[in-house]
């Protein structure tokens, strides 16, 4: 059976549409096509929010040759719905053209390949939504029609694990590399720092009240996210080309803490980062989620961070000078690991 999540349906969608669990069973409702099953007001948002950054990003055609054609179906009934007229009747010769090609051309919606002529037609219905939406705000109207149209409260649905895809990926720590040893977990950590051995580290105790976590800091060098996402479960691979127990001691951080995140920072404005963490569904099961975290924040060269935790000090008094005594006695241990200091309230 499976598990029953509920979701609340808070004033502002954004705060929720995205989350990790939910967006996965949109994913779920896009692929069966039954995202009509939503409440109405948040079915309309999700359809036409996703249309309006598709086309403002990229225009119809970007709409159709990425997954949000997936949508394509609701597009029609959900612009009957928003009630404006002239979105309305755009829509609809947008959907008219498309399965008209579609039947003409024997193609299909996910193999959408366009002639010149339709291409030109597309351009066209770019044009009259810019114009559009310079006379309308879309987006404004568009989170008024969800605040003014709630039936419900919160929806209960099952949990869904989301796509594997660029930015999700899965793994499964092998039972013999499960760890719940404190100073094994502490020795992969050090071991996991080392492997990247183009960084030069410097080891945070960072506390903040009752939370405290263990951060590894580097600049100069950032670390490729992308290769952490597509190697980090790689049994053999090795960041540093050592390929000795490197995989064993990823496998031993990540099963022992709730979240190991790697951080990183290349374009002096924005930050990225991978999050590793139980996937809540199969048996020793993680997941790796590639995501945006900020932009404004200006750096001037780049950087990373790796971070383990949150950890309480109330839970365990005692964990936190295990950990302190453990990594000021062994972080000297690895050529690439310079320092060690505490922050916060707990530094004596």
């Amino acid at each position: 059976m499976k598990k029953v999540l509920v979701q609340k349906l808070y004033k502002n969608p954004e705060a929720f549409l995205y989350e990790a669990h939910f967006y996965a069973y949109l994913q779920e409702l896009e692929s069966t096509h039954q995202l009509s099953l939503l409440p109405r007001n948040l079915y309309v948002y999700y359809v036409l929010s996703m249309l309006f950054a598709e086309v403002n990003n990229g225009g119809f055609l970007q709409f159709l040759q990425n997954s949000s054609s997936e949508t394509f179906d609701d597009l029609l009934p959900c612009a009957r719905f928003f009630g404006i007229s002239s979105l309305e009747k755009l829509i609809e010769a947008f959907t008219d053209s498309v399965n008209k090609y579609l039947a003409k051309s024997g193609q299909s919606l996910s193999c959408f390949d366009p002639d010149n002529q339709t291409i030109e037609i597309l351009d066209k219905y770019d044009n009259e939504f810019y114009d559009l939406e310079s006379k309308i705000d879309l987006e404004r109207e568009l989170l008024r029609y969800y605040k003014n149209n709630f039936t419900v409260k919160s929806i209960k649905y099952p949990a869904a694990k989301e796509k594997t895809s660029d930015v999700c990926n899965y793994f499964i720590v092998p039972i013999e590399l499960l760890n719940n040893d404190l100073f094994c977990a502490l020795d992969s950590f050090l071991k996991v720092l080392a492997d990247f051995s183009e960084q030069n580290w410097t080891i945070e105790l960072w506390n903040f009240f009752d939370t405290y976590r263990i951060c590894a800091h580097t600049s100069g060098k950032a670390i490729c996210l992308e290769t952490v996402m597509s190697k980090w479960s790689c049994n053999g691979f090795s960041f540093s080309s050592n390929n000795d127990d490197c995989y064993r001691n990823r496998m031993r951080l990540c099963s022992f803490f709730d979240t190991v995140n790697i951080v990183s920072g290349i374009d002096g404005n924005s930050e990225y980062a991978v999050t590793i963490s139980q996937s809540g569904f199969e048996q020793n099961e993680m997941i790796m989620k590639y995501r945006f975290i900020l932009s404004g924040i200006r750096y001037e060269l780049a950087f990373s961070k790796i971070s383990v935790g949150d950890m309480s000090h109330k839970q365990d008094p005692e964990k936190y000078y295990k950990i302190k005594e453990y990594l000021e006695n062994h972080f000297g241990d690895y050529d690439n690991i310079n320092a060690f200091f505490e922050s916060g309230e707990y530094v004596e």
